[in-house]
């Protein structure tokens, strides 16, 4: 018996492994400079800009020490306008993002 295809759609990011190259480059420091225009595409544009506050916090799971990049200090601040989002779009991101890596 197979799994449901559900369970694929289901499947999210849950690791630093996980997370797409670009932001894990930049969330590792690699571009990292004042210059904003290094920000990878990908965390300007739906969904992933809408997911960047939980990849930020798997990555930081992963990386305790590690710094938000120059400015998205943000991203350490729980409470920052960053991590509100209504949760139908959050569930509309994750679908997209999913569907995204079949």
């Amino acid at each position: 018996m197979t799994a449901p295809k559900n369970a694929l759609r289901q499947r999210r990011h849950s690791t630093a492994e996980d997370l797409p190259r670009q932001l894990a480059a930049w969330f590792e420091g690699q571009s990292r400079t004042e210059d904003q225009s290094k920000v990878p595409w990908s965390a300007l544009v739906f969904p992933d800009y809408v997911l960047l506050p939980e990849r930020w916090e798997i990555w930081k799971a992963a990386h305790p020490d590690a710094k938000p990049p120059a400015g998205y200090e943000w991203l350490n601040d729980p409470n920052s306008e960053g991590y509100r989002q209504p949760d139908w779009l959050l569930e509309q991101a994750r679908r997209c993002a999913n569907r995204g890596r079949r």
